[in-house]
């Protein structure tokens, strides 16, 4: 059975011996490493087995391609392309999806127009 941990406090305070029972009472109060812990015990463990999905639910949120389609493209900084970076929090800055492509694309030609006049 539960003791009110204020109640445990006043049993030793300064100056203070706890009798047998009290000291019995104290250790009894808290779940040892050891012991397995009830579910029921534990505050708020049912509401949050019930927030959680499915082991099937899951697995089709890891292959539905558009899962986060919409919050994806909410974070591309469109209005600040500049020179083909969107600057992060940090002030640092990356290439776009767009500026990559065209890089892709530019190295792609070249490598064509090489390979053309080897052959």
């Amino acid at each position: 059975m539960a003791t009110p941990l204020d109640q445990i406090l006043q049993w030793f305070l300064q100056g203070k011996k706890p009798t047998q029972s009290q000291f019995d009472a104290t250790f009894r109060s808290f779940w040892h490493k050891e012991e397995t812990i009830p579910a029921n015990k534990i505050e708020g463990f049912n509401l949050e087995l019930d927030q959680m999905v499915t082991k099937t639910q899951f697995a089709e949120h890891l292959t539905d391609a558009q899962a986060h389609a919409a919050l994806l493209a909410s974070r591309e900084n469109n209005g600040n392309k500049q020179n083909s970076l969107a600057p992060d929090t940090t002030g640092t800055k990356f290439p776009t999806v767009d500026a990559v492509n065209g890089a892709i694309g530019a190295i792609t030609n070249a490598l064509d127009a090489i390979n053309g006049q080897i052959i």
